[in-house]
């Protein structure tokens, strides 16, 4: 079984509102390049399969439509080599988050 992508001719950032309607809004004349990279990047994951799928109906819910890690993840990796630190630390902290939240704390607290 083969899954194919699913094509969009038009990308939602929230519903009834065009992702580039939502980026390009957020640009203000004295941004800092650094400031547009951020608001460019901010919700870029929204552009997958999935929360493309969700958007158009989110009162069925959705899968794996969260966007913000992957957002951040993308854009440390689009600015090398200033967020190679960062990356490493956002990485670092995102796999002890995943660790601890499937750890039990029973018997662990007085």
């Amino acid at each position: 079984m083969s899954i194919e992508p699913i094509l969009f001719d038009k990308f939602f950032s929230h519903p009834d509102k065009l992702y580039i309607e939502h980026i390009t809004n957020m640009f203000d004349e004295d941004d800092t390049p650094l400031e547009r990279e951020v608001k460019r990047f901010h919700d870029i994951a929204k552009l997958k399969d999935n929360f493309q799928i969700y958007i158009r109906n989110t009162e069925k819910g959705g899968v794996d439509k969260n966007h913000s890690l992957l957002s951040a993840y993308l854009f440390l990796l689009y600015r090398p080599p200033l967020s190679r630190p960062l990356l490493t630390i956002f990485l670092f902290h995102l796999t002890m988050l995943r660790f601890v939240a499937h750890l039990s704390l029973d018997g662990l607290c007085y």
